[in-house]
């Protein structure tokens, strides 16, 4: 008799767990089913070891904060590329050929783009990288954007997202040491300004070896050098666009700022005689210190 009541006893304890394990699975518990806290499955990781050369202070940084667009001039003929990610939308090339009062869609099919350069009205290039980011690029044109080719990018200067810079030779270096370049100015072959995130402006004359420090300007999202002209795009606090200083490489002084609004995602971009701020909107000046919408 005892053995029969022990018998009835684990089987009911036994039914009873069962329908505590049923209900916690659909859901009829606190905690459970749809409602739980599920972790997602951890993704396979494709990342491999790092080189032992490679550079502390290039793997550590953050991703540089840039401006909306970059862009490039030849006469009145104006090249802008918007900013975009490894993955998602890709950055969409614009040709004008009136000065930014209209522009055309060109057949780039990159996925980033770091920097632009045109030689001719329609002879240019872009320095980028497709989806994925996976290595740059250099993709050239002879036709105005309607073909593309890919090159070697190891002859040319570039900012990249990591907050190094591409000098001629294919080489990445810290311009800014510890900082990011948050801009790129390149003069020649040899030669080229940085705008560092710390608020220094730095030099190189010799492709990138070393880096001089020539002057200061915080909050810089694009730098222009032509000959002896400088002009440099700043977000600040006080100005709701585009904070706009022009000077001179010699010195490095920077004239008193203009704000230009609706200009704040826009690039600095140098002319023969004058220059432009280039977003999804225009602005041009002639002495690099009014500036007027392009009509």
């Amino acid at each position: 008799m005892t053995q029969r009541r022990l018998g009835l006893h684990a089987l009911v304890v036994m039914l009873l767990a069962d329908a505590v394990l049923l209900a916690w699975v659909f859901g009829l518990l606190p905690g459970s089913g749809a409602d739980a806290a599920v972790p997602e499955p951890a993704a396979a990781s494709t990342a491999t070891s790092a080189s032992p050369s490679a550079s502390p202070s290039t793997t550590s940084k953050a991703a540089a904060p840039a401006a909306r667009y970059v862009a490039t001039s030849v006469d009145d003929t104006l090249w802008r590329a918007s900013v975009a990610r490894c993955t998602g939308d890709a950055a969409v090339v614009e040709r004008s050929q009136d000065g930014g009062a209209s522009w055309e869609r060109t057949r780039y099919d990159g996925q980033v783009v770091y920097r632009l350069r045109l030689t001719e009205p329609s002879v240019g290039f872009a320095v980028g990288a497709d989806r994925g980011c996976p290595q740059t690029v250099v993709k050239s044109t002879g036709d105005g954007g309607q073909t593309w080719q890919e090159t070697s990018a190891g002859q040319t200067w570039a900012p990249l997202r990591d907050g190094s810079v591409l000098v001629p030779g294919g080489e990445e270096v810290d311009a800014c040491g510890s900082a990011r370049a948050v801009g790129l100015a390149p003069v020649d072959e040899t030669s080229a300004w940085a705008a560092c995130s710390d608020g220094t402006l730095r030099r190189t004359t010799d492709t990138g070896a070393g880096w001089e420090g020539v002057g200061r300007a915080t909050g810089v999202t694009s730098l222009a050098v032509s000959g002896e002209r400088l002009l440099v795009g700043s977000v600040v606090t006080g100005c709701d666009g585009l904070s706009v200083a022009s000077g001179t490489t010699s010195q490095a002084d920077l004239e008193d700022a203009t704000c230009v609004s609706g200009a704040r995602t826009a690039a600095v971009v140098l002319g023969e005689q004058g220059g432009w701020l280039v977003g999804t909107s225009s602005w041009s000046s002639a002495d690099l210190s009014s500036w007027e919408p392009v009509a």
